[in-house]
């Protein structure tokens, strides 16, 4: 009876989309829930978990309108809140997507990506977007087939995944396969695109220098990502909680906004 009151009550919080606060993941749930409503905004930023320190989904701006969450959901999750919005009628002037530079190596290969990725994102709505390596990474992943089941969905549990790095660069195959298809978006509806740095740790430098732009060589999103990459801004390690997320990160807000319209220019006068 307990299982089965839990159930049905993880099913009932599912089907009002009200459950995500009071688990793991809220960030990623939340920014679905806004990627599908329609709002008069031009500028939209998408992004990591770097990103919504900065630029928090749970609060409102005048002037931009935040879907970032966590990089566990990868460049695909990513593609897939920027193809919500757009769905739902919405049609943005600018898509800044905020990424910090180890984000884009996530292949769905984390332990994170049960709870955030598949809970959220392997549902029918989302499958005809899903490409044939995502699926096939899905399916590598131990109790995949179960990440639908309201018991699952309403708790805090995730396999422990081991799968194989598969990735020997800071591109992931299916970071470079999602980010070719959210520039395709750019080209069907018109908007302008701009992968913009969040800030780095010194001891993170070494990441910089691997930057391989052949992977997308001869595309538009090779330009946005190499000036993507002469942007990227170090700080001390000693700024940051765990060499990736800042202790006070509201106080770089006007520096995040200074390099966004940094690589705007650039990217506007490249094009």
């Amino acid at each position: 009876m307990i299982v089965a009151s839990y159930a049905c009550n993880a099913l009932f919080l599912d089907k009002l989309k009200a459950y995500f606060p009071y688990f793991g993941g809220a960030d990623v749930y939340r920014a679905i829930l806004k990627s599908k409503k329609k709002v008069e905004i031009k500028k939209l930023i998408i992004g990591d978990s770097t990103a919504n320190q900065i630029f928090d989904n749970r609060e409102g701006d005048a002037h931009y309108y935040s879907l970032a969450n966590n990089q566990a959901v990868g460049v695909c999750g990513q593609y897939l809140l920027l193809h919500n919005f757009l769905q739902a009628g919405n049609r943005p002037e600018e898509v800044y997507m905020l990424f910090h530079p180890g984000s884009f190596s996530n292949n769905l290969n984390q332990t994170l990506t049960y709870h955030y990725f598949l809970k959220p994102f392997y549902r029918d709505e989302y499958k005809d977007q899903l490409s044939e390596n995502v699926v096939k990474q899905i399916e590598k992943i131990p109790f995949h087939e179960f990440s639908q089941l309201p018991l699952t969905i309403g708790a805090a549990w995730a396999p422990n995944i081991e799968l194989d790095a598969e990735v020997d660069s800071l591109f992931s195959p299916i970071s470079i396969e999602y980010l070719a298809k959210m520039d395709s978006l750019r080209e069907e509806y018109h908007f302008r695109l701009y992968l913009v740095p969040t800030l780095t740790a010194e001891s993170k430098k070494h990441q910089i220098v691997r930057y391989d732009y052949a992977v997308l060589a001869g595309t538009h999103m090779a330009k946005l990502l190499q000036i993507y990459s002469e942007n990227i801004k170090c700080l001390p390690d000693d700024c940051f909680q765990d060499s990736v997320h800042l202790f006070n990160p509201l106080e770089y807000k006007d520096a995040m906004l200074d390099e966004m319209r940094d690589v705007k220019e650039k990217v506007d006068a490249a094009s």
